[in-house]
C-alpha cells in the first residue's frame, strides 16, 4: 500500500521557499545553491501590480505560476522549475 505523502515531502533536492507579504521590488534572480525556488506572495493589489510590472524578466526566472505549482504538488510531484504562487 502506498504511503500518503504531503506536498512538502515530494520536494527533493534543494528547493527553497521564500515568502513575501508586500513586494518592494522584484529581483528576478534565483540563488545558485538551490535547484528550485518557489516564491509565495500575498494576494494583494500591490503584489499583483509589482509582479505584472516585472513582466518577462520575472517569467524567465520563475516560469511556473500558481496553478502549475499547486497542481504538481497536489499530484504528489515536485515542481521542476522556479515558480511564483499567489496566495
Amino acid at each position: 500500500m502506498p504511503v500518503a505523502r504531503t506536498p512538502w515531502q515530494v520536494m527533493q533536492g534543494a528547493t527553497h521557499i521564500a515568502t513575501e507579504h508586500a513586494i518592494r521590488g522584484v529581483q528576478a534572480e534565483a540563488d545558485g545553491r538551490v535547484d528550485h525556488l518557489l516564491l509565495l506572495v500575498s494576494n494583494t493589489r500591490h503584489n499583483r501590480t509589482a509582479l505584472a510590472e516585472a513582466g518577462a524578466a520575472l517569467t524567465a526566472t520563475f516560469p511556473l505560476g500558481t496553478r502549475a505549482v499547486l497542481s504538481r504538488l497536489a499530484r504528489g510531484e515536485a515542481p521542476q522549475a522556479n515558480g511564483v504562487v499567489i496566495l
